[in-house]
């Protein structure tokens, strides 16, 4: 990271380190930006259960190897967003400085 004041070498730096400085420095940005990937999470868990319910809907209609491959793919779909949604809970209770769940 170049600027003005040089670089900054965070590699030696351990993450509880780097957190303590950012929940130090601008608790009120670190504090938005924690909101923001909450917000995040809460959305795709949203978006993870309306695909869930539109699948549901949908499954009832069609049979045969297609379908089953297209449950599997809705399956890993649904996984794959439930997983950047925990992902983003992890980093707002990171950046809040807290190691509980929501």
């Amino acid at each position: 990271m170049g600027g003005r004041y040089g670089r900054t070498d965070f590699s030696g730096y351990t993450q509880a380190q780097l957190v303590q400085m950012l929940t130090t420095g601008r608790t009120t940005d670190v504090r938005a930006a924690a909101d923001g990937w909450r917000d995040l999470a809460d959305a795709l868990d949203d978006v993870a259960l309306a695909i869930e319910r539109q699948d549901a809907d949908f499954r009832g209609l069609w049979q045969g190897q297609s379908a089953a491959e297209h449950a599997a793919m809705i399956a890993s779909l649904v996984d794959g967003v439930r997983r950047v949604g925990r992902r983003g809970r992890g980093v707002r209770r990171q950046g809040d400085g807290r190691t509980r769940p929501d």
